[in-house]
């Protein structure tokens, strides 16, 4: 079984990857217990870069990263948006059977892809924000609807507080298919900073 994390590109510094990152160390860091019941593979799955082409510097023991963005031919790569729509069809192609995949607001829902490719996979997604603070147009009443119906599609989603759980399941998701996982913080990327006078 693998583990796939589906993400847009890789950000540096901006939150969600903040969060993709955090996730990451802490799969592998379990994976040596979990590994002795089922054989565990963990994979993070991008599927564009940034205008410099980024590569996804940190390396994590135990995590395979695929960038789909690296097979791009000479034409898609002038065009990002192509680039983006293209590999978004192909997810299926880096799925197998049995994988369970997790998806975040931050990098997309690709839940009719995915079902596309005729995978039998579950499917997460996760929600860090009230769905209107990523929403700038003025059919938010519209997309909401949009985005329950397809989280109901789901295996499962995860939020972050209880105040979002709250105000999922009173717009229609199921409060059996949410899990809260609070946010957390790697305090070994701050050991080094000292502390500043006021």
């Amino acid at each position: 079984m693998n583990i796939c994390i589906i993400a847009r590109r890789y950000c540096q510094g901006e939150a969600w990857t903040n969060r993709l990152l955090a996730i990451h160390i802490g799969s592998n860091m379990n994976a040596a217990s979990i590994s002795m019941i089922s054989p565990i593979v963990f994979k993070i799955i991008f599927l564009i870069t940034d205008e410099k082409r980024t590569p996804y510097l940190i390396g994590i023991p135990g995590v395979t990263v695929i960038n789909m963005w690296e097979k791009d031919n000479c034409f898609i790569r002038l065009h990002r948006g192509l680039s983006y729509y293209w590999n978004k069809s192909h997810i299926g192609n880096y799925l197998n059977d049995g994988d369970v995949c997790l998806m975040f607001d931050g990098g997309g829902l690709y839940l009719d892809e995915i079902k596309r490719s005729r995978k039998a996979v579950k499917m997460y997604y996760e929600i860090t924000e009230h769905p209107y603070v990523l929403d700038h147009t003025d059919n938010k009443e519209e997309n909401l609807r949009k985005l329950v119906n397809k989280i109901n599609a789901l295996d499962g989603l995860i939020v972050i507080t209880k105040a979002l759980k709250d105000f999922l399941v009173s717009v229609g998701v199921p409060d059996s298919k949410i899990n809260i996982v609070n946010m957390f913080v790697d305090t070994e990327r701050f050991k080094f900073l000292t502390k500043q006078p006021l």
